[in-house]
């Protein structure tokens, strides 16, 4: 009996080890494929696609609003935030003889006044004017000048050729630049 027993089992073993190589037997192939890219986007403002700028405003007098049509052309492939800023070089922003510090401005996007204050403040802070903008999508904007009407005639025949505005683009959700646009 012992040895029908044993006879027995074994033939359980035998059997379940040849289900067991059975089941955990599988076909399989790999293949490798060449030639792959990988290429990272764009984030581009092209001078010559931005109009309206320079901005040459003549004969500015205390009170009276000058307002310049400003646009540019998005040319980058990723989305992007579009910030603004200011500086002027030869004065600081707190200097009485730099216009930015007389001249108020409001820029407007088409339906909302998105800055009012003086030119200078934008030489503190970036300012962001546009949210994710597309590749090839065109923005515009309304610049509104307006000297103080208290500015004196310490002002009057002066010229201020220092003033730079700065358009930063950065990938959407990238933020502004750690530094103010006034070095």
């Amino acid at each position: 009996m012992f040895k029908k027993i044993t006879i027995s089992m074994v033939m359980i073993g035998i059997t379940l080890a040849a289900v067991t190589t059975a089941t955990v037997a599988y076909f399989s192939n790999t293949q490798s494929i060449n030639g792959n890219t990988f290429a990272t986007g764009t984030v581009l403002l092209d001078k010559t696609l931005i109009s309206g700028l320079p901005i040459n405003m003549t004969n500015m007098a205390p009170g009276i609003t000058q307002t310049i049509p400003v646009g540019f052309q998005y040319k980058g492939s990723l989305n992007a935030d579009i910030y603004i800023g200011v500086t002027g070089y030869a004065h600081d922003p707190s200097d009485g003889n730099y216009f930015g510090s007389v001249t108020k401005l409001v820029i407007n996007d088409g339906t909302t006044d998105i800055y009012d204050n003086y030119v200078s403040g934008l030489s503190t802070a970036w300012l962001k004017i546009a949210n994710n903008v597309t590749p090839d999508q065109w923005k515009y904007y309304t610049l509104a000048f307006t000297m103080d009407s208290a500015t004196g005639n310490e002002k009057m025949g002066q010229t201020n050729t220092d003033t730079v505005i700065k358009l930063y683009a950065v990938q959407t959700g990238g933020g502004a630049p750690a530094t103010p646009p006034f070095p």
